[in-house]
């Protein structure tokens, strides 16, 4: 969504212009300059929009199922039934499941927006630092720490609720009705005892922080995340 891209970059921008404004004073000897906080805070809000748009892309419609990167695939405990159910013309209960599942991750992803807000408003000052100063996922690491505990306990109602509303344990069961039908031709596998639930949740989770850390990439190393290492620098020299 170009919207939405050009958005996050002029959030970027608060950084950006934090820098210029510090060069601008220094150089002019005028001895001003912007504090850790305000830097922190610049940080902070770039990232907001950072985690706003990996939410609302995960949410909006297609933005599991369409992603090649985060689809939720068939269990893989399950992949000798699937190649069964394929096999003697079930093909369409397996697809079933695994658009059912994305539906429901989309469904469920509009939640993690403001938990991922409101884990970037509550970093101190300190986290600011490490993550400017860190590795390239250093904020998702951080987001990941802070955040997976919450959105599990968040998402997963709405998983559940989700799922029963798309259809997804209808399917599942359905494709577990299918196989047994197909199983004594086939007696080389078990249906799993896959907690279908806890899966669509676990994958959502993982699926919500791919995207966060391809957004923390692109702004390490976009045209806007060079101003980011002058940021580090400039940040870095408050903490001194």
């Amino acid at each position: 969504d170009t919207r939405r891209v050009r958005g996050f970059h002029n959030a970027m921008g608060i950084c950006a212009s934090l820098v210029d404004e510090v060069s601008s004073k220094t150089s002019n000897n005028t001895g001003a300059s912007f504090s850790a906080d305000d830097m922190a805070q610049a940080l902070k809000g770039s990232l907001e929009e950072g985690v706003r748009f990996a939410g609302e892309t995960a949410a909006a419609s297609g933005g599991f199922g369409k992603n090649g990167d985060i689809r939720i695939p068939w269990p893989d405990e399950a992949k000798q039934c699937a190649d069964a159910m394929k096999e003697f013309g079930c093909a369409g209960l397996v697809t079933a499941v695994e658009d059912k599942l994305n539906l429901a991750a989309e469904a469920a992803a509009a939640r993690a927006v403001e938990i991922f807000v409101r884990a970037v408003k509550d970093m101190s000052v300190t986290d600011a630092e490490a993550v400017l100063s860190g590795p390239d996922d250093a904020a998702t690491c951080y987001l990941r720490e802070q955040c997976t505990a919450t959105l599990t306990g968040a998402m997963k109602p709405i998983v559940n609720d989700c799922l029963e509303e798309c259809g997804v344990v209808l399917a599942w069961d359905a494709a577990h009705v299918g196989y047994d039908q197909i199983h004594v031709w086939n007696p080389n596998s078990e249906w799993p005892g896959t907690d279908i639930s806890e899966y669509a949740l676990n994958k959502a989770i993982a699926g919500l922080f791919v995207l966060v850390a391809d957004k923390e990439k692109a702004i390490r190393l976009n045209p806007v995340s060079a101003t980011l290492k002058i940021v580090q620098q400039v940040f870095g020299s408050f903490m001194k």
